[in-house]
């Protein structure tokens, strides 16, 4: 299993050791190196997270949101969307293309496409 498809079988997985154990036999070598790897990318998910809701409480009306949260039920038109595209390519330091953009629903959908360009250390 490579490390782009272990992520990828990752994102919905929530407990490392049920993670684990639905591993193909694998050594403990390759299960640690997996196992660090998650938790890198957990750790990377949950910052991310964190920045992107500040940055979207920026540009809403309210701080209750959440990964769920509906971005057209959170934003009063478009040029709110644009500015806060713009904010999130300027803080994360990627480019967002329109086409991306306008599959963003969600503040999950936003959480996912920029970890998705930002690499895990």
């Amino acid at each position: 299993m490579e490390k782009e498809e272990f992520r990828s079988y990752i994102l919905n997985e929530v407990n490392p050791e049920r993670l684990i154990k639905n591993l193909p036999q694998l050594s403990n070598e390759q299960i640690n190196e997996y196992y660090n790897i998650f938790k890198n990318f957990k750790n990377s998910m949950n910052v991310i997270s964190k920045k992107v809701k500040k940055i979207v409480i920026e540009h809403v009306d309210t701080n209750e949101i959440d990964n769920d949260s509906i971005l057209s039920k959170l934003m009063d038109d478009s040029l709110d969307f644009i500015e806060l595209i713009i904010d999130l390519e300027e803080i994360f330091n990627i480019s967002i293309d329109d086409e991306e953009a306008e599959n963003f629903k969600t503040i999950n959908d936003i959480i996912k496409h920029i970890n998705d360009k930002t690499e895990v250390t």
